[in-house]
């Protein structure tokens, strides 16, 4: 990213934003919770979107000013599994 904010899974609602510098709080992106595991991120398109992953099999993708849902990217119903040993 702009190597000045990072975006954690919160395990409760989410993910937070912060700014790296101070610490400050910079936004909440709201994600369902089904199971409580760590959920992935990533700026792409040049930090112009946002990527997070979500707990029941879908992903948003959130405008990097952080206060916009672009899109919600869905699977097919196929169940997914995910070798999580390596």
């Amino acid at each position: 990213a702009d190597g000045k904010t990072v975006i954690v899974s919160n395990f409760s609602d989410g993910f937070n934003c912060y700014n790296i510098r101070n610490g400050k709080h910079l936004a909440n992106l709201p994600t369902p919770i089904i199971h409580n595991v760590p959920l992935p991120s990533l700026f792409i398109e040049g930090d112009k979107s946002i990527l997070c992953g979500s707990s029941c099999g879908y992903a948003l993708l959130y405008s990097g000013n952080m206060n916009t849902i672009l899109q919600v990217l869905r699977h097919s119903g196929m169940n997914l599994e995910i070798d999580d040993t390596a």
